[in-house]
């Protein structure tokens, strides 16, 4: 008997302390698509140095962050790149150390690229989330994993990490309040809190719905 393990992620909107209150800054990443849609590029780089303080933006005193580009991963700009950013991470400045990759979102503005706390991404995620995922056929995936906000997405993992399964995202929003599954089974549940769906493990189809 298979035993499933079942990862349950959740992703927030992204959140910023109002330009008055410099003193703290809340924020979530986005899934990699929706932070290309905020943003004009992003690359992967290493940050070198920073220098400034050099102006005064909307959040505070803005600095200047150096990174030595790796790869522009959209966009296409040079190997060396200065990010304009408030100086305090407090006001959604960069934090990252020096010698740090990462990958970095930056949108055009006043003085060349604009990034922050906010626009700042783990390298890898960011690859993957650019790149394609290779759905495999499986008869039982070893692990499940839920995430969204509003608009949620099912992927199923085999024991190698491979997808075998990918719930494709129909544009709506479907609140999920939990998902079950029962070790060795062939199906899983899917309780919307006004509905109740039946899901194939293999491929992640509706088997049935039931209204509660």
């Amino acid at each position: 008997m298979h035993r499933l393990l079942i990862i349950v992620l959740f992703f927030t909107a992204l959140i910023v302390v109002p330009a008055q209150r410099a003193d703290a800054c809340s924020c979530a990443l986005l899934p990699v698509d929706q932070m290309l849609e905020m943003h004009d590029a992003a690359f992967i780089g290493t940050l070198t140095g920073v220098g400034g303080p050099v102006a005064r933006g909307d959040l505070g005193e803005e600095a200047i962050f150096t990174f030595e580009v790796e790869e522009w991963l959209v966009g296409d700009g040079e190997a060396t790149v200065d990010v304009r950013s408030p100086s305090s991470g407090a006001a959604c400045g960069f934090e990252i150390p020096i010698g740090t990759t990462a990958g970095i979102f930056v949108w055009a503005g006043p003085g060349g690229w604009h990034g922050g706390l906010c626009s700042t991404m783990a390298a890898d995620v960011l690859r993957a989330g650019l790149t394609p995922l290779n759905v495999e056929s499986i008869d039982r995936p070893a692990a499940v994993v839920y995430g969204g906000s509003g608009k949620h997405r099912i992927i199923a993992i085999d024991g190698s990490g491979n997808v075998t399964a990918l719930l494709p995202d129909d544009g709506a929003e479907h609140w999920v309040n939990d998902i079950s599954i029962c070790p060795g089974g062939s199906h899983l549940l899917e309780n919307t809190g006004e509905t109740l769906v039946v899901r194939s493990l293999a491929d992640l189809s509706t088997a049935a719905t039931h209204d509660v």
